[in-house]
Parts: C-alpha cells; sequence; structure tokens
C-alpha cells in the first residue's frame, strides 16, 4: 500500500466523519429529482453506507489503477451504478484523478 494512499485513508477514515459540504451531497440527488432521491441521498450520508462506498472506492482505484468504472465493478462489491456516483464525489474531494483519451471510457487514478 503506497504512502500517500494510506495518507488518505488515513485521513477520511480513522474514526472521524468525511467532511461532505451539503451541496455536494445534494448534487447526488438534483432538485429536480422527485423528494425520494433526496431522501435517499440523505440516509446514505446518515447510515454511513456513503463513507463505505468511498472507502471502497478508493481501495479499488488504489488497487486497480487506471481502471474504467466497468473493469472496476467486477473487481469489487459496488455495481457500476454505485461507482458512476462515488468516483466522481472522489474527485471533487480531491482523492482520485481522472483521465480520458478521445472517446474511451474514463479511467480513474489515485491522486498523488
Amino acid at each position: 500500500m503506497s504512502t500517500n494512499y494510506q495518507l488518505t485513508l488515513d485521513r477520511l477514515f480513522a474514526g472521524q466523519p468525511v467532511a461532505i459540504p451539503r451541496q455536494e451531497l445534494e448534487a447526488a440527488s438534483r432538485k429536480t429529482d422527485p423528494e425520494s432521491s433526496r431522501r435517499a441521498a440523505r440516509e446514505i450520508e446518515q447510515s454511513g453506507v456513503l463513507k463505505g462506498q468511498r472507502k471502497i472506492c478508493l481501495e479499488l482505484v488504489n488497487q486497480y489503477p487506471g481502471r474504467t468504472s466497468r473493469e472496476l465493478s467486477q473487481l469489487g462489491t459496488l455495481d457500476r451504478y454505485q461507482l458512476a456516483r462515488r468516483l466522481p464525489e472522489m474527485v471533487k474531494e480531491n482523492h482520485l484523478r481522472v483521465t480520458q483519451e478521445g472517446s474511451e471510457d474514463q479511467r480513474w487514478w489515485v491522486k498523488t
């Protein structure tokens, strides 16, 4: 496990809550979405599921750098749609970076 990756995990998940600005979480459920979507976003945050999914994303990308969300979904426990939500959030949080060449699928990397 790389030092930078371990420091990121320690900072995010060492028994401290992950600081998620309210507007970022609400971006997962747009203002035009039904109330059920906004309620689901609140529930995954409050239950700790969001934090767990982000940890899994970070671990997967660290273990398999440069893979697509489809490839990552085949290697881990989250489905492609869960990854499609969490990976961009992790980019916004400055933990991951994404690359894309031409019409290829996006590839995900731990930010060093």
